[in-house]
């Protein structure tokens, strides 16, 4: 389970600044490489809450690997998402119908309605131009975890579990019902999707991924999609959680060092292995694996 670091002395901040930018370099970061700087500035003077009378001018990006608490009871609406450009968090929240843009650098939290972002292409969310903040409040940390308080309601956050050895895409989806949402809106191509329905030998595609893993965050939906379509045929997904770091019986027989990583079984020996990148078109990945 990942962990929101504790606070820096003076000495080890350059190391956490590192370690941060290598996090996000290596494109499985978590937001704790964002709250990492919630940590890092919190050892100065406290900074007062500017007015910020618009949204930020960006985009942003879903992330997995925290869950937002609001009097320590989950909130299964909130979603996280994350702006690259300028580290704000976004936590947008349409069950409430609100949405908190968690500011970092000056440690305050704008309050909009979830209703100012709008859905963009990949599950991306933009802001509507010329909406308000509704109020700004500052933003503290409770035992290492970035809080913050609006209408008497303390919000926190909180790190979720991480999914752990054999899991089902059911259970990946009842974890976080982005991966279901997200699944619905790829479409594979049709061709392919014919071809792999054809095949005549028991196949067994054994997925290894990473809960907390930024880019099995955005692949593993076009795999669940795949794996629907596939209902019925030979071939049939199993899934399998690893940490961080990849500490795990099961991958380290199969020398499995980076998510996401598919081995293809036919027979019940090995035929082909696809990693990385490659998963981003699973019925290609796939394809490839079995020649």
């Amino acid at each position: 389970m990942s962990t929101i670091p504790s606070l820096p002395t003076h000495a080890g901040r350059n190391g956490l600044i590192r370690a941060t930018l290598r996090a996000h370099a290596s494109g499985q970061a978590l937001i704790v490489g964002v709250f990492a700087w919630v940590a890092l500035l919190a050892g100065g003077a406290a900074a007062q809450p500017q007015v910020q009378v618009k949204p930020p001018s960006t985009n942003y990006q879903t992330i997995p690997g925290y869950r937002l608490a609001a009097d320590g009871k989950p909130v299964e609406s909130a979603v996280f998402h994350h702006s690259p450009g300028r580290g704000n968090v976004l936590v947008h929240d349409p069950g409430n119908e609100r949405a908190f843009v968690v500011d970092s650098r000056e440690r305050q939290v704008s309050v909009f309605a979830a209703a100012d972002f709008v859905e963009i292409e990949g599950g991306e969310l933009e802001p509507i131009g010329g909406r308000s903040a509704k109020d700004i409040v500052p933003m503290r940390l409770v035992e290492r975890a970035p809080s913050f308080t609006f209408d008497g309601v303390q919000y926190t956050v909180v790190p979720k579990p991480s999914l752990l050895g054999p899991q089902t895409s059911a259970q990946i989806i009842a974890d976080d019902p982005y991966y279901g949402d997200a699944a619905k809106r790829f479409t594979p191509q049709p061709l392919y999707v014919e071809q792999l329905r054809a095949v005549e030998t028991p196949t067994r595609v054994l997925m290894f991924f990473g809960s907390w893993c930024r880019n099995c965050h955005q692949w593993l939906p076009n795999i669940i999609r795949l794996e629907q379509l596939l209902e019925g045929s030979n071939i049939e997904f199993e899934y399998h959680g690893l940490p961080q770091g990849y500490a795990d019986d099961l991958a380290e027989s199969l020398n499995v060092k980076s998510v996401p990583y598919g081995i293809v079984f036919q027979n019940g020996k090995e035929v082909g292995r696809a990693a990385g990148p490659s998963w981003k078109i699973p019925t290609l990945a796939l394809t490839q694996a079995l020649r």
